[in-house]
């Protein structure tokens, strides 16, 4: 995507901001919940955000040398970004409710 190091930092202090408020959130949820339920949840946002960030234009041949420009499915730096952050929120949750 032609990042440069700031965008780079930008990805990895808005997932670190995101940490705090999630396992805030999942501890209030933990009372209401078993750990069971929330794992299975959990793991279920870490999975939707994993399978977005799936290019499925790489498995598609398109001779135009355009590879996957303007392609609906392909994975563009905002795709990316949503992905990661939904990713990496459930991995934290997960994280935080199996140290509970």
């Amino acid at each position: 995507y032609n990042w440069s190091i700031k965008n780079v930092g930008e990805l990895h202090l808005l997932n670190g901001m995101i940490v705090i408020p999630v396992t805030i959130y999942c501890g209030w949820l933990s009372s209401f919940y078993q750990d069971r339920h929330l794992i299975l949840i959990f793991m279920s946002i870490t999975l939707f955000g994993m399978m977005s960030l799936i290019d499925v234009t790489d498995f598609l041949s398109d001779n135009d040398g355009n590879y996957n420009e303007n392609n609906w499915f392909a994975v563009g730096p905002k795709r990316y970004i949503l992905g990661s952050v939904i990713a990496f929120s459930g991995v934290e949750a997960c994280e935080r409710d199996r140290k509970s």
